[in-house]
């Protein structure tokens, strides 16, 4: 079972190692089926580099099977097989403060095809190593806005960075979609920047081949602005969407165009009507989103309702990170983090969450962050 690779030597990047926790028996899939990829071609073993931020290689430096083969990729697997995930944020990590750890028991047997092994097998068998079933692909940083949550400004991309994107791009496609696979896949995209907005990432969908991987299922990411402009340009793939996450941050006008910077409310509307109706239609998960802050911290229930009337499967709460592109100084981001304990509007935060979560049940999702 155990496939064989010529090994080249994988350059150690930095480690970051959390305490040792008491999961046994709870298995995280990413680190054995999944890779994420960023705008520079790292790697990491999790879908968030804030809940797992050591990075096991790069794809522009060795191939994929050789970093999934690295001593540190295998000492990751091994963490979540023994239960003590210590390469993992569990007060940032969304599977785990969401309850969405799998029993050991529940994990799949049957799914083996050819010579390729099961997901169990991959999960309870140290030397079974496969290519990866997710993709978590970053995409670039171009976007049709400048939220004050992720950047200062609107970000514009010189030709070496281009170049360095679309390299990235190019290797992926040719080590991870180069061949067929009739399985399962999943593919992620855009965490950095606008699906709708970067040619690199629409040029990635537009070409996949999905008459290699028919059975892919794609998740998107996006702030919805464009959704129903540029839709013809992935609509071939309409049966294969399994998730779209729209990013609002508010469900008030003024506010909204202040923390979607350069965008309109009632555009959202309209692009959300369009989404809702595809959903009617095409039956894929719908997530609406709202990066939590001090300008909106006070609407936690209101933007609850607002997302519901566009028949949305659940609704999404994330705490608000530091990205250096976007604050000046740190001291910015601790004024408007009420995620933090020590924020003075911390308290009222967490209650309104704690209401809407108690309301809702599993509707509501929290990511990088937990109830007290």
């Amino acid at each position: 079972m155990n496939q064989i690779f010529k090994i080249n030597p994988v350059k150690i990047n930095p480690v970051h190692t959390f305490a040792k926790k008491n999961y046994q028996g709870l298995i995280c899939l990413d680190p054995f089926m999944g890779v994420s990829i960023n705008l520079n071609g790292d790697v990491g073993l999790c879908s968030c580099i804030y809940w797992h931020p050591t990075i096991v290689g790069n794809i522009l430096e060795n191939t994929l099977e050789e970093i999934l083969h690295s001593e540190l990729a295998h000492k990751i697997r091994n963490s979540i097989r023994q239960g003590t995930y210590e390469y993992c944020d569990e007060s940032r990590c969304g599977i785990i403060i969401n309850d969405r750890l799998t029993p050991l028991e529940l994990i799949d047997r049957t799914d083996r095809h050819d010579n390729l092994p099961s997901t169990y097998e991959r999960v309870t068998q140290a030397d079974v190593v496969d290519m990866p079933r997710y993709f978590y692909i970053a995409g670039d940083q171009i976007c049709n806005l400048s939220c004050p949550s992720c950047r200062t400004s609107v970000i514009t991309e010189d030709d070496e960075r281009k170049t360095v994107h679309a390299q990235v791009m190019e290797t992926l496609n040719q080590q991870a979609f180069g061949g067929s696979d009739p399985r399962p896949i999943t593919v992620y995209v855009s965490s950095s920047g606008e699906l709708f907005a970067s040619p690199l990432t629409l040029n990635f969908l537009e070409n996949f081949p999905l008459d290699r991987y028919p059975r892919t299922e794609f998740n998107f990411q996006s702030n919805g602005l464009l959704f129903k402009k540029r839709w013809h340009r992935i609509e071939h793939l309409q049966h294969n969407i399994f998730n779209v996450a729209i990013t609002a941050d508010s469900s008030r006008p003024d506010v909204y165009a202040k923390l979607r910077r350069g965008g309109k409310l009632e555009d959202l509307k309209e692009s959300l009507e369009f989404v809702a109706t595809l959903r009617e239609k095409l039956n894929f998960k719908l997530s609406l989103r709202i990066i939590v802050q001090k300008d909106n911290a006070d609407e936690i229930e209101e933007f609850f309702d607002f997302a519901a009337q566009y028949n949305v499967t659940d609704v999404e709460y994330q705490r608000i990170a530091f990205w250096q592109q976007a604050f000046d100084k740190y001291d910015e981001f601790v004024e408007v983090d009420v995620l933090e304990p020590s924020h003075r509007m911390y308290q009222s935060t967490i209650d309104a969450l704690r209401r809407v979560k108690n309301k809702h049940g599993d509707r509501v999702v929290f990511y990088h962050f937990n109830l007290p």
